[in-house]
């Protein structure tokens, strides 16, 4: 994976109560498939991981390892990355390889390793399903889905690890192995979120929405290295909306490294993941979002409605002497950014609250405090 981030969301007569999972934001440290890289994740900031795992021909999990083409492909794929981008994870996979794309370590290994990281509070496990490069059978993928449960319930859970994990794979040609873990009856069930990489958001919402399992996540992105550079700023803003109405426990983005695009996505996503975790840990501090702690707990959904517009969910700044005012709330759950574009002059936008579990966020309405929740500008109080 690779990804972006800034929160907005919604409020009009009708609107349905909004849920929330209580949880901070993930500092996710991108494509940290060997021991130094999660050392060195941790040391800067991050409180999750993202990691690649690679299967046997039967389906039996046993390294990590991204491919021979990766974001560092683009930075110091032919090495010298201490050199070049000393500041990024590239650096930390070329201690153990001589290309960083070519990183890899054994997955028993690095899982017990990660399970010991004080403040970590989210691993992300994106799922390499391939048999020699073709598509693996409905036997094969339920097979890998049985033994990735048992993989991280001996490596994580059984070695002391007290935060949450993401299984995802791409593409709904490999849905039988999520809907294999989302079957799971392990006793860290509440524990384990599921989602699919590469797909639009209504049609992840309706392929993966199992009756037994809600913990289903939503992720959008694109490689650091793609030329396009897209951003998902609509994506972004249904996201946030979607997550805050209880469709998806989560939502989060790849891989972005550029503060610009961390800055706006850190309002509407839940987690970012990054190759430069360090910058990401400033912009957080600088905002003031404080990080997701290992005992917190991602909802489970809650809601099948997927939002599929952002033009109805509002809220509304007035222009007061010395600044802005928040004159409509955002609905339950949300907060309200005021902006100042020009003289005279204040816009309102609907985005994810500070703290959560903050009485503003949970009761908003249009007080300094309110305001202050949206990290906007309030000089009309």
């Amino acid at each position: 994976m690779m990804g972006i981030s800034f929160w907005t969301f919604i409020s009009l007569v009708g609107i349905t109560a909004i849920h929330h999972s209580y949880a901070g934001f993930y500092n996710i440290a991108h494509m940290t498939n060997n021991i130094p890289s999660i050392d060195w994740a941790i040391q800067k900031g991050a409180n999750a991981i993202e990691i690649d795992l690679q299967f046997k021909g039967d389906g039996t999990p046993y390294r990590f390892f991204h491919s021979s083409t990766c974001d560092c492909s683009c930075m110091c794929g032919a090495g010298g990355c201490h050199i070049a981008y000393p500041n990024s994870v590239c650096m930390q996979l070329e201690k153990t390889s001589t290309y960083p794309c070519d990183a890899n370590t054994d997955s028993v290994k690095l899982l017990q390793h990660a399970a010991k990281q004080q403040g970590m509070a989210l691993i992300i496990i994106d799922s390499k399903l391939t048999d020699g490069g073709k598509q693996m059978s409905k036997d094969t993928l339920q097979n890998a889905g049985r033994k990735v449960i048992t993989l991280i319930e001996e490596n994580l859970y059984g070695q002391g690890y007290k935060g949450s994990v993401i299984i995802g794979a791409t593409g709904f040609a490999n849905k039988e192995y999520i809907k294999e873990i989302s079957m799971t009856n392990s006793v860290y069930r509440d524990r384990i979120h599921f989602t699919i990489d590469f797909e639009e958001m209504k049609a992840t919402k309706e392929q993966l929405d199992f009756s037994w399992n809600k913990n289903i996540v939503y992720n959008i992105g694109h490689s650091a290295c793609s030329p396009s550079n897209k951003a998902y700023f609509g994506i972004s803003k249904l996201s946030a909306i979607n997550q805050a109405k209880g469709v998806f426990g989560m939502t989060y983005t790849w891989s972005v490294d550029l503060y610009k695009t961390m800055n706006y996505y850190s309002n509407y996503f839940n987690g970012i993941i990054t190759n430069y975790p360090g910058i990401l840990t400033g912009l957080l501090k600088l905002k003031g979002i404080p990080l997701a702690k290992p005992e917190d707990r991602i909802a489970p959904a809650t809601s099948s409605k997927v939002a599929t517009s952002h033009d109805s969910y509002l809220c509304e700044c007035t222009y007061y002497s010395g600044g802005c005012k928040v004159t409509k709330a955002a609905p339950k759950g949300l907060a309200c950014q005021c902006t100042y574009p020009f003289l005279w002059t204040c816009k309102g936008w609907v985005v994810q609250c500070t703290d959560q579990a903050a009485s503003q966020c949970q009761n908003p309405g249009t007080l300094k405090q309110d305001c202050l929740e949206g990290r906007g500008d309030c000089g009309g109080y």
